[in-house]
């Protein structure tokens, strides 16, 4: 499915009822919007089961998806359009936890996991094929083998006042605390030098509003960012809003989201 407004959500709602809707699809983030809108409209539907995939599925979004849905159990599927589907994490799973589908192996690499895909019958053939993933092995209290977990992409670096910041871990600290729901990151570019970032942008939704507390909790818990706010503090900031950007396609929330320096520039005056 892709995004539903509030309004449609209303309208569809008696069609959703009557065909006994109990399954749905989509990425995690419109299938949480949906959600809320189902509660807010009092929508009663016996979902038992989500299937998820293209975006990570953050506890925010399932806590929102359960508080809807209290049956569900959630489904996901890890790949890529290359691949197809490469991993699964299921109901009983712990949340970040992966599990590599028979007949294919996963070489762990700093420059991106390698895919090797073996016997007859995959839809797309693989040997050593990079993802751009960096990966580590794991464990889940399903017990299923095979198991790892996405640790964020190869070539997610950046240089920010001369230090190298990686966005899986800026993500990763800032959507862990309390109150922060979902993250994204806005980097603007130096138009000189198209690799170093000359100001960031950390957009975050959530209960949790005091935006000068967030900001202090992400930079302690980076050291690399602390090094960043001792020498040029105006160069990071946090802001509490109430809805990220998404891609105009896919509805996705865009974890990262370039853009030029003379926008930052003129923001600033």
């Amino acid at each position: 499915m892709g995004a539903l407004s509030p309004a449609e959500v209303r309208e569809w709602g008696p069609e959703l009822v009557g065909m006994g809707v109990t399954a749905l699809a989509g990425a995690p983030n419109v299938l949480a919007h949906f959600a809320d809108e189902v509660r807010q409209v009092r929508l009663r539907l016996p979902v038992r089961a989500a299937l998820w995939s293209g975006e990570p599925m953050t506890q925010a979004r399932q806590d929102a998806i359960r508080a809807a849905f209290p049956d569900v159990g959630l489904w996901g599927n890890y790949g890529s359009i290359e691949t197809f589907v490469i991993a699964t994490n299921g109901p009983a799973c712990r949340l970040g936890a992966l599990h590599l589908l028979p007949g294919q192996s996963l070489e762990p690499d700093d420059d991106g996991a390698l895919l090797t895909r073996y016997g007859d019958g995959w839809p797309t053939p693989a040997r050593r094929l990079r993802l751009g993933d960096r990966i580590a092995a794991t464990g889940c209290p399903c017990g299923e083998p095979d198991t790892f977990e996405v640790l964020g992409r190869a070539d997610d670096c950046f240089k920010l006042s001369g230090g190298m910041v990686r966005v899986s871990i800026v993500l990763g600290n800032a959507a862990s605390l309390h109150g922060v729901d979902d993250v994204q990151l806005v980097l603007y570019r130096d138009p000189v030098v198209p690799a170093a970032v000359v100001g960031l942008r950390i957009h975050y939704t959530g209960p949790n509003a005091d935006a000068a507390r967030v900001r202090e909790q992400i930079v302690l818990g980076y050291e690399d960012l602390q090094v960043v706010d001792r020498h040029s503090p105006q160069s990071i900031v946090v802001e509490h809003v109430t809805e990220l950007a998404r891609h105009p396609n896919t509805d996705k929330v865009l974890p990262v989201i370039w853009e030029s320096a003379e926008d930052l520039a003129g923001m600033a005056s």
